[in-house]
């Protein structure tokens, strides 16, 4: 087939069963700008027939980057994380949205980052940023423009710790002539990867 940028009278090839095809096609990087609505008109002179059609081109944003300060930590610590997307070829602004482990989302702001105070266990889990992006001018169609996302997660070690027996009467009376110490680490959520888990004691 034959390959055009411009909008008007595009080449065309023909097939051996007599279909004509005309291709319009972008060169280089897709861009933003690049998102939209496109019409071909087909004209077949010799009938005296014209036809045309549209299609929706969607372009996608970039999925955001998201740092966390710490993937996993204490209860009652802090955890940050930080949302961020960037697009250099066009003039654009985002605002963030994050969703948590109990499906509650935030409400947009243009600052990517949440903070947690304190850690609980109902913290822990998956974090969303969805990023939407907003412009300044009108050289982008935004309803064809999508939002991108992207996940982390914040996990949170709890560590138990115990003595059997809890206390000794006499050390020549059995059994308490020997006790268990025992240590414990749990990690919230419940179902996180065993490979994502290193753990190391020490007495």
């Amino acid at each position: 087939s034959a390959t055009n940028t411009e909008s008007n009278n595009s080449p065309f090839a023909v097939s051996n069963s007599g279909t004509f095809t005309s291709t319009l096609t972008t060169v280089g990087d897709i861009t933003l700008s690049h998102a939209g609505q496109y019409k071909c008109t087909a004209s077949l002179i010799t009938a005296g027939i014209q036809h045309s059609n549209t299609i929706d081109f969607d372009v996608k944003l970039p999925a955001p980057l998201i740092t966390v300060t710490n993937d996993t930590v204490t209860d009652d610590s802090t955890a940050t994380l930080v949302c961020l997307s960037s697009i250099s070829d066009i003039s654009v602004s985002f605002v963030y949205q994050w969703t948590g482990p109990d499906n509650v989302a935030t409400s947009e702001e243009t600052d990517g980052t949440l903070f947690i105070s304190t850690m609980g266990v109902d913290d822990a889990g998956q974090y969303m940023c969805t990023s939407t992006a907003s412009y300044t001018g009108s050289e982008v169609n935004t309803i064809y423009v999508m939002d991108s996302m992207n996940t982390a997660s914040v996990h949170l070690a709890i560590i138990h710790s115990s003595v059997t027996p809890n206390s000794i009467i006499r050390l020549d009376i059995s059994p308490y002539n020997e006790f268990q110490l025992t240590c414990i680490i749990t990690v919230y959520p419940l179902d996180t990867p065993s490979n994502l888990i290193s753990a190391t004691f020490q007495w």
